[in-house]
């Protein structure tokens, strides 16, 4: 892929945004955060050719509000008529920009994603952002995990849970350490502090210290999985 990529070929997500403001003076384009974490943001954006077409919009949406209806930011847009929409996600632990800027990323992104929806690509439907991410992430799966990736500022940092992080470094090159590994990452990712994940793992019956096989990992993870949004963060 590295090698048939040619960046003169793929528009900027800015060049986009040029294009539409020569066609389209008066539009609006509209970021709406789904999430923004620590270390992850996921947006949502709108793009309404003409001001006065979102101005409409929002005072449907100030009706709908104003009658009791409880709308989720998305839902929000969907009522507001956008003309097109786009969605994108970053994280820290991704490669390449996002590893220092994932909250700016996501939003750019999102943008891009939006006003290629709305036709604005040139001939594919990546922009050269895209294209670079996705030549970041191939690079990243051919050269495999580090072998610690908890030392380097571009992963997640286990600060907070030594006692496992010295697990996984005994256990190295045996077996349950992937699975070990993942359900650390995913503590972190969750902002699970080391004391949570041990409370939350002995009340699924393992003890994550003494004599857990990779099966308990996976267990506790998948437990872990189910109880995403209920208490989850703390």
């Amino acid at each position: 892929m590295a090698g048939r990529f040619d960046p003169s070929k793929y528009e900027t997500v800015k060049q986009r945004k040029d294009r539409l403001a020569q066609d389209s003076p008066n539009h609006v384009i509209l970021a709406v955060p789904g999430q923004v974490a620590a270390d992850q943001a996921w947006f949502t954006v709108g793009m309404w050719r003409e001001r006065r077409t979102m101005e409409a919009g929002a005072e449907r949406l100030a009706t709908a509000v104003a009658g009791g209806a409880v709308v989720s930011p998305e839902v929000a847009l969907l009522i507001m008529g956008p003309d097109s929409l786009g969605t994108a996600y970053e994280a820290k632990w991704m490669a390449g920009a996002s590893q220092t800027s994932w909250t700016e990323n996501a939003e750019e992104s999102a943008i891009g994603r939006c006003l290629d929806n709305a036709g604005y690509h040139s001939g594919g439907r990546c922009s050269r952002e895209e294209i670079l991410k996705a030549q970041e992430a191939e690079g990243a799966l051919k050269a495999g995990p580090a072998e610690d990736p908890f030392g380097s500022d571009a992963s997640i940092s286990l600060g907070a849970m030594p006692q496992i992080k010295a697990q996984i470094d005994a256990m190295k090159g045996k077996g349950g350490v992937k699975e070990l590994r993942a359900l650390a990452m995913h503590a972190a990712i969750e902002r699970w502090s080391e004391a949570k994940l041990m409370a939350f793992a002995k009340g699924v019956g393992v003890d994550l210290l003494n004599g857990a096989k990779a099966e308990d990992f996976e267990r506790v993870l998948g437990e872990m999985k189910k109880a995403r949004g209920v208490g989850a963060r703390s």
